[in-house]
């Protein structure tokens, strides 16, 4: 089996605005999502003697030489480091998907092979436990949970090859709508898409605070 794994953003984009992306405390901080990313969602691949190559988007920022270090990505697309200041943030996250997207394609067509597995998802998350241990379909298109507003969650998409055309085309169609990833489930289910969400979330967790259950954040640490 072969497996995608793609990172988009940056991490922490207000200490890179700030200057402080070279610290002790932001690199010790990246390192840690680092080692969840490989913890989480690249070692149940491997250890199973399957390959997982790693694409990514970002800015080139201090913290690239320590991403392609780690992650060592087939592509990297970085924008400029003043991009970051550019454009809304939702723009700015689409901007990095259909990057991303492209090098995926490009790569795909120079080596003329596809995947069987794309995962997408960002570079400052700390996962809850490992991907097999998650409520995984698969053969549909995974997303962790869906909102009460009926939008979906958007910090992690794992899907067999024979949607990644759809996931694309959903993509392009959200930016050219002007809308936000959040609404990736209706552009997907536009196409006749098959969801999964992993977990369900409740009025109490929205109370509770405890929607997310298989990531926390690790923007500032």
């Amino acid at each position: 089996m072969r497996v995608c794994l793609a990172l988009k953003g940056t991490f922490s984009v207000n200490d890179v605005r700030q200057g402080n992306d070279t610290s002790e405390k932001y690199i010790q901080n990246l390192m840690k999502s680092i080692e969840s990313v490989k913890k989480s969602l690249i070692e149940p691949f491997t250890t199973d003697g399957h390959t997982v190559d790693v694409f990514c988007s970002s800015y080139d920022t201090a913290f690239v030489p320590i991403i392609e270090k780690n992650y060592q990505p087939k592509r990297f697309f970085k924008f400029p480091k003043e991009e970051i200041n550019n454009g809304g943030d939702w723009n700015r996250q689409l901007f990095h998907y259909m990057k991303v997207i492209d090098e995926i394609r490009q790569y795909e067509d120079e080596v003329k092979q596809t995947y069987d597995i794309y995962i997408f998802t960002r570079y400052d998350l700390l996962f809850l436990g490992t991907l097999k241990e998650w409520n995984i379909n698969l053969e549909k298109f995974n997303i962790a949970m869906k909102h009460s507003s009926g939008n979906c969650d958007d910090n992690i998409w794992v899907f067999p090859k024979q949607y990644f055309t759809d996931f694309s085309t959903a993509i392009f169609r959200i930016y050219n709508l002007q809308d936000t990833p959040h609404t990736l489930n209706h552009r997907l289910l536009e196409n006749n898409v098959s969801i999964h969400y992993i977990y369900e979330i409740t009025e109490e967790d929205y109370k509770n605070n405890t929607c997310y259950k298989i990531y926390a954040f690790n923007r500032n640490g």
